[in-house]
Order: structure tokens, then sequence, then C-alpha cells
């Protein structure tokens, strides 16, 4: 099923690395509550761990190279207990569809269109993300490759021009709260960590799957590396109580650019660079919804459920949390343990069953 499409290893790799810093790069500083000036350790640490899970859901992916997660959690665990699993991805997809509508609604709600109501905003951005469901993944990919220099260039310029506000004195004393340090490493995984397991829906469509991984490593490590010079940078030029308390520091470290009283005020670099990577996020995860949902149905096309479940995600992404407040607190006291379950506990029992199976027909031929 939709085997005949297919996109390039270069074009996942900047798949992996738009979907590592959309969402995560205009909130990641506030992970210095925990920690404080130290948080940036705890972040590198928290991304070294991230990359073992796209080790996790390579070794994964490598032993059902032409199948979907959804394809071969039948395979692994029985019809109708594989059929469950596959339902519950399908749901993690689409909650995650929702959760990042939102984030994209309560920003621009606040800062850019601050008189439009949410719900206008969710439709007309929701409406080109349909758009680029519905006109395919190889498309779509196509796309990304276009953005990926212009948002590599303004992010440089971002770090360039903030250069200047930096005051070394805000990450000292190093290593005081290292103690803090595994709270931080916690809640970095799902940042966007864990959330990566979403690419075991595109590995089948990927030529050459063997560079395939190689990508995957790589556009996760150029997203972690931006992901860590923004905390590094919000914590030298805000400091730790700004870094923690503001819901969108990264936007408010822009405001801070001022070089020689000229260029000041670019804080539209990090709003661009923020919903280029979130649409791009976003549409990945919606994809997966559609693409999961199709194969549990045994349909031929995804298409006809984009519009349905679009209005779906619009509705669940208003009801689901009622203001921004109780947002931040979901997001503290949920969503790591969320995402675990479906990134890291799925996958490993999925893994390891496989193993099994496989060493089980492995012993079989042995012996006849």
């Amino acid at each position: 099923m939709f085997k005949h499409i297919k996109i390039s290893y270069h074009q996942f790799m900047v798949l992996v690395f738009f979907f590592t810093i959309g969402g995560a790069i205009i909130f990641i500083p506030s992970l210095t509550d925990s920690a404080k000036q130290d948080t940036w350790i705890g972040y590198i640490i928290g991304s070294g761990i991230g990359l073992l899970f796209v080790l996790l859901y390579n070794k994964l992916g490598s032993y059902f190279p032409n199948m979907t997660i959804i394809e071969y959690s039948e395979k692994i665990l029985g019809k109708w207990l594989g059929k469950t699993v596959s339902f519950l991805y399908f749901t993690y997809f689409f909650h995650c569809t929702a959760y990042f509508l939102r984030q994209l609604g309560d920003f621009i709600n606040i800062y850019i269109l601050t008189q439009t109501p949410i719900v206008a905003i969710y439709i007309i951005f929701f409406l080109i993300i349909i758009m680029g469901v519905r006109i395919g993944l190889e498309p779509f990919a196509r796309a990304s490759e276009i953005f990926y220099p212009l948002i590599l260039l303004l992010l440089f310029i971002f770090i360039i021009f903030i250069s200047p506000q930096i005051q070394f004195t805000n990450i000292q004393p190093i290593l005081e709260n290292i103690n803090k340090l595994p709270v931080t490493i916690y809640y970095s995984l799902d940042s966007p960590y864990l959330q990566l397991v979403t690419f075991l829906m595109l590995f089948p469509f990927v030529i050459q799957f063997k560079k395939t991984k190689k990508s995957f490593i790589l556009g996760t490590l150029i997203g972690s590396i931006f992901l860590s010079l923004i905390i590094l940078l919000s914590t030298l030029v805000l400091g730790v109580y700004h870094s923690s308390n503001l819901h969108y520091a990264t936007y408010i470290l822009a405001q801070k650019i001022n070089i020689g009283n000229i260029i000041q005020r670019i804080e539209v670099i990090i709003a661009l660079i923020w919903l280029v990577a979130l649409y791009f996020k976003t549409t990945i995860f919606f994809y997966a919804a559609n693409l999961s949902l199709a194969q549990i149905l045994n349909l031929k096309d995804y298409r006809p459920l984009t519009f349905p479940l679009g209005i779906l995600s619009i509705i669940y992404a208003i009801v689901s949390v009622t203001n921004i407040a109780s947002f931040k607190v979901y997001e503290a006291n949920i969503t790591t343990l969320h995402h675990l379950t479906f990134g890291l506990f799925f996958p490993l029992i999925l893994l390891i069953i496989s193993k099994l199976k496989k060493t089980n027909k492995d012993l079989s031929k042995i012996k006849h």
C-alpha cells in the first residue's frame, strides 16, 4: 500500500531537521526552570539520549524496511493486538497534530493577530496543512529542501546578531545545580526526541535505506545543536529568571538584538523560523495520522480522510486546553510520559518481540 511514494535520503534528513526544531525552538529556554544556568549542559546530555532513541528507531525500521510501524505492529503482535497498538499510534499522531496547532494558534493570537479569533487562525493554518498532505509526501519533501538553506541562514544571522548581548556572568557558577540535571534531561526528551518515532511512518518511502539511517541521525544532530545553542544564548542574554518564566523566551530574545541602533527588533526572524519549522512538523504528524488510519482501515488512499480529520483536529485543539496557563500545566505534567509511551516503550517492545521471533525462526531452520 502506497509503495509508489518515494523521497530521497536528503529530503528525509531535512524533514527530520525541521521536525526537531519545530515547536521546540521557541519554548526550549523554559527548561531552565529546574537546573537554572546549567540547563544547557543537561540539554546536551538529553540530546545524546535522544540520539539513542534514533538508533532504536533505525534498528526497528531496519527489520521491516518496506513497512510502516502500523503495518509491522500487526505482523509482530498478531492481528488484534497489533490493530490495537496501531490505533493507539493513530490517536498519538492525531493528538500531536492538534497539540502543535494549539501552540501556533496561541502564539499568533498573542503576538501577531491579536484581534483575530483564534478559530480563524486554526482554520487558515490547517487548510495549508491539508493542502500539504493532499499533494503528497514527494512534493512536500521537495518544498522542505527549498526552505532548508533559508532557515539555516536565518538561524546563523540570529546567533551572530544576538552575540553582542551575551553576559557570561549569567551562566556562573557552572555546575552549581548539577543535582537538578536529571530533571532537565527528563523534560528534554520530548523536545522533540521521543516524537521522532513518527518517522517510522516515513521509512518505507525513502530511497537507499542504508543512507536513510545516517540521514535520520544527521537531521536530529543538526537540530539538536541549534536547540542547545538557543538554550545557552537565552541564558547568557536574558538570564535564568526570564528564560524560565517567559513562555516564548526565544521570541523575546530576538527582540534584544540591537546592532548600532540600526539593526534591532528583528524578532520576525525567529517567528519565521518557528512558523516554517512548525508547519513542516505539524504536517508530518497530520500525514502520519491520515496514513496510519488508512492502513488500519485497509484503504487505498488516505486523502478522503484529510478533511474530516482536519475538522476534528481543529475542534480538539480548541476544547482540549482552555487557556495558555492550563496548556503549560499539561506540558509540565503529562507530555513527557505520553511521549515515553509511544516513543520508547512501544518501539522497544516491538523490537524485543521481533528479535525473539527472528531468533526462534533461525533456530528452527538450524534444527531442520
